[in-house]
């Protein structure tokens, strides 16, 4: 590991235990991590974990979009980007469509996994 990510993910995690955790987070398989720091911030597989005002880093519904918009700079500071961002909404579902037409036209005698 380089100095320089060394001391970023350092001053993420300073960050985030002196002000708070970001509400931009990253979900894989019910578990929720900051985006910021890639603390675990809860359970909602085996336990309970709401949050409200939670963007997903890899969700691309209107919700987050909204969300995001109205976040302020405490939570955006430091933390991983939305995939969507600066992209137009509905980009995702289309790209989604787009290979899984692809899938359909595959040539006889493949098979699909």
């Amino acid at each position: 590991m380089s100095k320089r990510k060394a001391f970023m993910d350092k001053l993420k995690t300073i960050f985030c235990a002196v002000f708070r955790h970001s509400n931009i987070e990253e979900q894989f398989w019910g578990e929720h991590y900051c985006g910021r720091c890639r603390a675990k911030l809860g359970d909602s597989l085996a336990g309970v974990y709401r949050n409200s005002q939670v963007v997903g880093i890899h969700c691309d519904c209107e919700g987050c979009r909204e969300r995001y918009a109205k976040m302020g700079w405490m939570d955006k500071f430091l933390a991983a980007k939305p995939e969507w961002l600066g992209e137009p909404p509905g980009y995702a579902e289309r790209k989604r469509k787009e290979i899984d037409l692809d899938l359909e036209r595959l040539p006889p005698g493949v098979e699909q996994l």
